[in-house]
């Protein structure tokens, strides 16, 4: 792969070499039954967006300018793990955003070693997870971009042709990341900003930076300005609260200049003031 952002650090990978994932495959690299997609620059779009500008379809005002948050009302979404390290005959079990679409990698580092040979070719087998790239090969690393899950849990496999002759498969098990994490107490009254913070998830994908946000999914309270995009966080304005049992929430789709995108949400409790 070439010229694009990295897929996760982990100090099982190949002496923790950066690994790099775009819609381009380098030249001469194998692939499965699914290539990759055609060879371009990675989706990029308005990265540059001045600080505080408006973006995104929802309905509310515009956010003038920088606006501090505090880590009160600040969700700092932690990054979930890409790189299965494969060192036995079991999967690799990682957590994903039943919505995301990212790059995941595995590591065949000690199956290729044990046996004195080489990767030639990988093919794609899944279930209930899309597989939008790939998978291709970089050196004893496989690489998949992959999609929307249809389940709670899913798994992909890289099957993999050795130079010698040799097929095996090693599978990655996937998981449904808990989205719940983030519950912010709100008085009903209360009109304030708070903040979505994607800084882990991007330096994940080598410091690549918050290129677009998607439409919000607001339930419950009410969106009182559109998402703004500052730096690796977007930040938005929340008035109102359901009354009763109603689940207030805020869901936020978010693409990177890479071309990966995440989901992520917020939920509000009532907490009078």
């Amino acid at each position: 792969m070439v010229g694009g952002a990295a897929v996760g650090a982990s100090a099982g990978v190949a002496g923790g070499a950066q690994l790099v994932a775009t819609s381009s495959m380098a030249p001469g690299a194998a692939s499965g039954s699914r290539s990759a997609a055609a060879t371009g620059a990675a989706l990029v779009a308005s990265s540059s967006m001045a600080p505080g500008a408006a973006i995104g379809g929802s309905s509310g005002g515009t956010i003038p300018g920088v606006v501090t948050v505090p880590a009160s009302r600040t969700a700092k979404f932690a990054a979930n793990p890409r790189v299965a390290v494969f060192n036995t005959t079991r999967p690799a079990s990682l957590t994903k955003g039943a919505l995301d679409e990212l790059w995941f990698v595995g590591d065949f580092t000690r199956d290729l070693a044990d046996a004195s040979t080489t990767a030639v070719s990988v093919v794609p087998v899944s279930a209930g997870v899309a597989v939008l790239e790939g998978p291709g090969l970089q050196g004893a690393l496989g690489l998949v971009k992959l999609g929307s899950m249809s389940s709670g849990s899913a798994s992909f496999t890289f099957r993999v042709t050795c130079a010698n002759g040799e097929v095996f498969d090693r599978t990655i098990l996937l998981t449904s990341v808990d989205d719940r994490l983030w519950v912010f107490g709100k008085d009903p009254d209360d009109q304030r900003f708070y903040a979505f913070d994607f800084a882990a998830d991007l330096a994940l994908s080598a410091n690549t930076t918050l290129a677009s946000v998607g439409t919000p999914i607001v339930v419950g309270v009410t969106a009182l300005s559109v998402p703004s995009i500052q730096g690796s966080q977007v930040v938005m304005k929340f008035g109102g609260l359901s009354a009763g049992d109603a689940v207030n929430s805020c869901g936020l789709p978010v693409t990177f200049a890479n071309g990966e995108k995440i989901y992520r949400s917020i939920y509000f409790t009532r907490e009078d003031h």
